[in-house]
């Protein structure tokens, strides 16, 4: 068994490629690029300078290179991105502490920092479903095929389906057609997948509504805006309603104004980011790799969901340009990345500090009396047998004796 383990871990190495195109790493408050080569460092800053083109606004990255050891087989090169959060100019945007200030730093004029909502929630909503569909993007909420997990599947069939309604399913996956001796029995099978698909779908949605009925209006806001944007699409308009209230409560109360709202300009940015990446991939397939990377990446923002849908959006407002001037190619997105990926990186960062503040804050003695209110006054998650017990105190004798003759076991 352990000689077959390693011989499974020799031939998964096999498949790594032996140098990265980019590498990166942190050196105090900058980012440090480090490339095979130099003409890599060449393509990278090519890139970079046709983004800022297009950007009237974009604030200008100090960089330069450093050499490594000329004696070296190859002759590498690292960039020093020098642009950093206290250094950022033309910050636009709310004035709210836990949003990082990298979602400012490439701001164009077509940037959505301050809009209102449309009326039509539930068709922009609807809009997105379907352009997440398109290009595949996992959000946890069944909408793509991403979504669905090995383990989920397995966990599934497992526990909730039996062995006569999987095997016609699994029985015909991969023959050919030309394989399957009858039509009616390949009919039986397609109905059968569809039918598990189904069920499944049905099953991972219910596991998460299950969790999400239990937030407290405010505690869905800022789980939105943080870590689960996604959450806005198992709404609707009534609901979103609410939460735009609960916002403009929080705003006041806190001293900020109008301007600093995130939840309609999170929605926007979300829909401007999955509609214009479904445009690219339905002109030129070759994308779709490419937003897989995207994915990959934008997890190093988890933390403030609105931070990474800004930078998202951006990108593909920016390239959209590109593509409508016919300059863009797949190739030229994937040289944007790394710009993009630091970025993602310093949202994550950000989102670290936050953290480390928040257990500052609470740990203080100076502050005890304010951590026992927020804790008192300010839940994310309902209690269902605190409200019982509330409701119960109010409640006349007729209505307690309803409850007892419905519920009482015979």
């Amino acid at each position: 068994m352990r000689r077959l383990l390693v011989f499974v871990l020799f031939v998964s190495f096999l498949y790594i490629p032996a140098f990265a195109e980019f590498s990166m790493r942190m050196d105090g408050k900058y980012i440090v690029l480090t490339a095979d080569s130099d003409c890599e460092i060449e393509q990278f800053i090519k890139a970079t300078e046709e983004i800022e083109k297009e950007n009237l606004q974009v604030q200008k990255d100090t960089a330069f290179i450093q050499h490594k050891d000329s004696t070296s087989v190859k002759q590498a090169g690292e960039v020093v991105v020098g642009q950093t959060n206290e250094n950022i100019k033309n910050k636009i945007g709310p004035n709210i502490p836990f949003i990082s200030p990298s979602a400012f730093s490439r701001v164009s004029n077509k940037s959505i920092v301050n809009a209102d909502l449309p009326d039509d929630y539930d068709e922009i909503k609807l809009d997105m479903i379907r352009d997440i569909r398109n290009v595949n993007w996992k959000t946890g909420y069944n909408i793509s095929a991403r979504d669905l997990t090995f383990w989920d599947r397995l966990a599934f069939v497992c526990g909730r389906v039996s062995d006569n309604f999987v095997v016609p399913a699994i029985s015909t996956m991969g023959i050919p057609e030309g394989l399957i001796s009858s039509e009616e029995m390949k009919a039986v099978a397609d109905s059968s997948v569809q039918q598990l698909t189904k069920a499944l779908e049905y099953a991972v949605m219910d596991s998460k509504l299950k969790h999400e009925v239990r937030y407290t209006p405010e505690g869905l806001y800022f789980a939105i805006i943080t870590d689960n944007p996604f959450l806005l699409l198992t709404i609707d308009d009534d609901v979103y309603a609410v939460l735009e209230a609960t916002e403009m409560k929080i705003l006041k109360q806190y001293g900020r104004t109008k301007d600093d709202r995130l939840l309609g300009i999170l929605f926007q940015n979300m829909h401007t980011f999955f509609d214009l990446r479904a445009k690219f991939e339905n002109i030129n397939p070759k994308f779709r790799e490419n937003t897989k990377a995207l994915l990959k990446m934008s997890k190093q923002g988890a933390g403030d969901a609105w931070s990474t849908y800004k930078l998202l959006a951006d990108h593909m407002i920016r390239l959209n340009e590109l593509l409508n001037q016919h300059v863009l190619t797949d190739d030229y997105e994937k040289n944007t990345f790394i710009a993009l990926r630091k970025l993602f990186i310093q949202i994550g960062e950000d989102v670290k500090k936050h953290h480390t503040q928040e257990r500052v804050i609470r740990k203080d003695p100076a502050n005890a009396a304010m951590v026992n209110r927020v804790d008192s006054e300010y839940k994310h998650f309902k209690n269902v047998k605190e409200e019982a017990l509330k409701e119960l105190q109010d409640s006349p004798e007729a209505d307690k004796e309803l409850i007892l003759r419905a519920y009482k076991k015979d």
